[in-house]
């Protein structure tokens, strides 16, 4: 590792330090809080821009696997400053609900995107953008799931005890599907792209940890910001970081497949299971008598939405299917016509192969009587003979 990597990972190391003993000395007051929250923005920063050099130094789907990675910590950090304007410039709580709460839900999709891209393999251009197609439903799942179970308690019909179980409930089954994905993707790679997704795995399921206890905190009502809670929360931030720095020194390659395409057939699956799965949230909608009226015509309206935008992509990926089919196709009646000329050259040549063979054949049959006659034309012709027997009368 780098020296400047080695001084980044240094002065991250040491913010996670002094978060540890201001949370284990400091009481709970306004200096604490602002150097929790200002600690958080800095590491989250610092980890946004370790990842963007390998935006840089790479290329292709490698170079869009950083800049989702880059976008998801981006995400991040902009929730952690919506939270640090609250407590440390109005010097109040963060209010339930908190529009911050859904920046906080995104960052992990960008994160879940990057995955499908598997980088750490060599994939031709087709597969790679059918597979970004169907894991877009799944991204665009996610985000609906997101406007049906949380944003109705937010705005349609406010219920803040409802509220934060559902955002808590969703966001915790999000984080294990994303942990889910690295544990995939980690056990399938090799080499640096392996030491690689360990460490994302790593700091991903501290943060998971972390951020469940905190939640418990705050619903027993003993989370504060700068609290021990805290502490494992900026390691994780911390440990983002010095994955940044590692994956650009390491710089991983990309490495032949050597597993069967299942992935992509899973991928396709679970993209169908969600688009099969919106009726079902629908008659949900309509036919739920907890809900208030609100509830369910907003419900109604982002399923139908839904439907739409996931018919519009279901459309595009059988609309470049039929085009692939069809470039099949022709390129194999083409080459079934390549073949039959092969077939007709192969058999015209062994037609002259066989009669090449056969004038061999004559020609070997009248070299030998005509070799004996040369012979003895030249033996007749090297003998001294008499008149006579050249056939010559005397006179």
């Amino acid at each position: 590792m780098s020296k400047r990597s080695q001084i980044c990972i240094l002065i991250a190391s040491g913010l996670v330090f002094a978060q540890s003993v201001a949370s284990l000395v400091l009481r709970p007051t306004f200096a604490l809080t602002v150097l929790s929250d200002l600690t958080q923005c800095i590491l989250l920063l610092s980890g946004a821009l370790s990842l963007l050099p390998n935006i840089v130094a790479t290329r292709g789907r490698t170079r869009l696997f950083w800049a989702l990675m880059t976008l998801g910590v981006a995400f991040w950090l902009a929730y952690q400053l919506l939270w640090t304007y609250f407590e440390v410039i109005l010097r109040r709580d963060v209010p339930t609900p908190f529009v911050g709460d859904v920046v906080l839900f995104l960052h992990i999709v960008p994160m879940m995107a990057a995955l499908a891209l598997q980088p750490h393999v060599e994939q031709d251009d087709r597969t790679a953008r059918l597979g970004s197609l169907d894991f877009a439903l799944l991204l665009i799942w996610w985000l609906y799931l997101y406007l049906f179970a949380v944003i109705p308690w937010q705005y349609a019909h406010t219920n803040e005890t409802t509220y934060e179980h559902a955002i808590n409930v969703l966001y915790l089954t999000e984080k294990m599907v994303f942990l889910a994905g690295l544990a995939v993707v980690w056990t399938r790679s090799k080499g640096s792209w392996r030491t690689v997704y360990a460490h994302w795995f790593g700091a991903s399921l501290v943060y998971a940890l972390s951020s469940y206890v905190a939640n418990w905190g705050i619903e027993r009502h003993t989370y504060y910001s700068g609290s021990l809670y805290d502490i494992p929360l900026v390691a994780s931030m911390a440990w983002v970081v010095g994955v940044g720095l590692l994956a650009l020194d390491l710089s991983p390659k990309q490495q032949p497949v050597h597993h069967s395409g299942s992935h992509g057939v899973w991928v396709a699956r679970l993209g169908m299971i969600t688009i099969f799965s919106l009726p079902l949230f629908a008659a949900w909608s309509v036919f739920d008598p907890t809900a208030p009226p609100s509830v369910r015509t907003f419900r109604l309206v982002v399923t139908l939405a839904t439907m739409l935008v996931m018919g519009a992509l279901v459309f595009i990926k059988q609309h470049l299917l039929d085009r692939e089919l069809l470039r099949l196709l022709r390129t194999s009646q083409e080459s079934f016509e390549n073949l039959r000329r092969v077939q007709a050259q192969l058999v015209q040549s062994e037609k002259l192969a066989s009669l090449g063979q056969l004038v061999g054949g004559a020609a070997h049959e009248l070299n030998n009587p005509l070799t004996a006659m040369l012979g003895y034309a030249d033996l007749l012709a090297e003998t001294p003979l008499k008149d006579e027997q050249f056939g010559f009368q005397p006179a």
